[in-house]
């Protein structure tokens, strides 16, 4: 039921917020549950402040009786010391339908310039497209893109999805319009 709601609006932040309300949900829980169940190209990422993402250095100690004490530390992830200082926004979690190509890495920087940083920067949504560049992807083209501030600038909603061509074949006909 959800998927034939979503499907019958138009792509983007004002549709998930009409289906948020229609299933007693909150924003976020709608949007990953948008992106993840859409049949078409869709992605959400969730950008925040690069400030806000600490390094975490895991250190895992095992007691158990049956082992030896080994203590160990595991290196930090992918957030390096030199992007907090290049890279304002970075990703905090990325969703995807099961037929958008690309996955965007959790601590991806987002740098200035783009609709991502504008829509922060302005604390107001902003639609339009957004290079694959942005996410370190490699590539000419661009995502239809809208960016929600939430929390008065902690949070970015980033809704990402492609036309989806393979939508307007019909075959009942034998004829591809």
């Amino acid at each position: 039921m959800f998927v034939d709601d979503a499907m019958s609006l138009e792509t983007g932040i004002s549709a998930i917020d009409r289906l948020r309300f229609r299933y007693v949900v909150s924003m976020e829980a709608t949007a990953i549950w948008y992106a993840f169940t859409h049949p078409g190209l869709c992605g959400l990422a969730m950008v925040e402040p690069a400030a806000n993402q600490k390094r975490k250095a895991n250190l895992q100690d095992d007691t158990s009786a049956e082992q030896l004490l080994l203590p160990f530390e595991l290196p930090p992830g992918r957030i390096i010391v030199d992007h907090a200082r290049r890279y304002p926004l970075k990703v905090k979690y990325f969703v995807k339908s099961c037929r958008f190509a690309n996955y965007i890495l959790p601590g991806t920087g987002i740098d200035e310039g783009n609709l991502i940083y504008d829509a922060w920067a302005t604390n107001t949504r902003i639609r339009g497209e957004i290079p694959v560049s942005v996410f370190g992807l490699p590539g000419r083209w661009a995502y239809n893109a809208e960016c929600l501030p939430l929390g008065g600038g902690e949070r970015i909603f980033v809704l990402l999805w492609l036309p989806d061509r393979q939508f307007k074949l019909d075959f009942a006909d034998g004829v591809i319009l």
